[in-house]
């Protein structure tokens, strides 16, 4: 099992480094957008057709069950379990398709790499539907959720009963990658500003490319008035 991570506007992160739970750390490089914010051509397939995110996989490698690196520390707003389509929010990001499209029934679970996604333990709620939802880092033993303080039981594992807490640090691993909602697996990176949708690329950097982009301007008749050079990085 691995875990993604890339770099952002203060920290830049590159090579393979291990960590203490025997896992390896992948940087994501640009080989491994499969889709850019902004317009696209679906070619038949299914997907809006502006893209309010960026798609991340590892190029030429399975992927599914790498954990996800928060790009940036917040308050757990919401974790979505109960339906096809999964994610977790934290402060502005939001990261989705994570897990697989099953949905676990009250007091089981999903497991991928090393994370569990189960609802916490019943409180005042009569509706089973709306009992909070937690992603369970069982290497540290945190369970995030939109609330915190609540119990879940995972038997085996970090002593059998974790609290939850609804905040992440900047650098944590917070969930899976996978292909909830019936796509190909992949991380779906949205960034969120007072309710509306911006592109990530303005505060994710990723690596430096050896791109170049040349712009040239010519008058009504053909002729070259001006060209500019940029050496290129995405």
């Amino acid at each position: 099992m691995h875990k993604m991570i890339w770099s952002d506007i203060d920290h830049v992160h590159q090579g393979v480094v291990p960590n203490d739970y025997g896992d390896t750390t992948i940087i994501f490089v640009t080989q491994d957008v499969i889709s850019d914010y902004g317009v696209r051509n679906l070619h038949g397939k299914k997907g809006s057709k502006f893209h309010q995110a960026i798609d991340y996989t590892v190029y030429d490698i399975e992927d599914e069950g790498y954990a996800i690196v928060a790009v940036k520390g917040g308050t757990v707003s919401s974790v979505n379990g109960g339906d096809e389509y999964k994610g977790i929010t934290v402060g502005n990001y939001r990261y989705t398709h994570i897990f697989d499209s099953s949905i676990p029934t009250y007091g089981n679970y999903l497991k991928s790499g090393k994370f569990i996604l189960k609802q916490v333990e019943k409180g005042d709620e009569t509706d089973p539907k709306k009992i909070p939802w937690a992603i369970i880092d069982l290497e540290k033993c945190r369970a995030f959720c939109e609330e915190a303080g609540r119990t879940v039981k995972i038997s085996g594992f970090c002593g059998n009963t974790i609290s939850t807490v609804n905040w992440v640090e900047e650098g944590w691993d917070i969930a899976p990658i996978g292909g909830s909602g019936g796509f190909p697996t992949h991380l779906h990176l949205e960034r969120r500003n007072s309710g509306k949708k911006h592109d990530p690329n303005q505060n994710v950097q990723h690596v430096s490319q050896d791109f170049g982009i040349e712009l040239t301007s010519k008058d009504y008749t053909g002729i070259k008035l001006n060209t500019q050079a940029h050496p290129g990085m995405l």
